[in-house]
């Protein structure tokens, strides 16, 4: 029998909440990097549109960004973030559709809503000066990056609510 804390939470969940956020975001991070410095790079970094200043950040100015600096250090340091992403997956879990695929697709949906939007409005537009087209693609790019989030965090998690979550329910 599998203890469990405070109801349908077991120790079992919070497990699987813990290492699906750490991993998932991990896997996100990766894939965010190349779809913005590879993919993207054309058209956010070698592109007379771009903000000067985010140019500047990201590639000339010293300290450059510890992802640059020290990439495994950043990705420890994100999959603690994923971490508690996987903690409030498993607090709002219940109230997402069910199955593997529906769950993660809308949790995506709320980090896009939650994060990307505010991010992409306060750093790249309000700081930086980068044109609203440029924002609008790296919005696009967040809407696959969360969704790699939370299709591989609802994968890890597994079943969830005493339900059988196949992939495609």
């Amino acid at each position: 029998m599998q203890p469990k804390l405070g109801g349908i939470i077991t120790y079992s969940k919070i497990l699987r909440a813990i290492i699906g956020g750490a991993v998932a975001i991990v896997i996100a991070n990766i894939v965010s990097n190349v779809l913005f410095f590879q993919i993207g790079r054309p058209a956010l970094f070698e592109n007379e549109l771009q903000s000067a200043k985010i140019i500047a950040v990201l590639f000339e100015m010293e300290p450059l960004p510890l992802m640059f600096r020290n990439g495994p250090l950043y990705m420890v340091i994100a999959a603690c973030i994923g971490v508690i992403h996987g903690l409030v997956f498993l607090w709002i879990e219940p109230s997402l559709p069910r199955g593997i695929v529906k769950r993660g697709a809308s949790f995506a949906l709320i980090l896009w809503a939650l994060m990307a939007l505010y991010f992409e409005f306060h750093a790249p537009f309000n700081m930086f000066g980068e044109p609203p087209i440029l924002v609008a693609l790296e919005l696009g790019f967040w809407i696959v990056v969360t969704l790699v989030q939370g299709l591989v965090l609802s994968a890890i998690y597994g079943m969830g609510r005493h339900e059988l979550a196949s992939p495609v329910e």
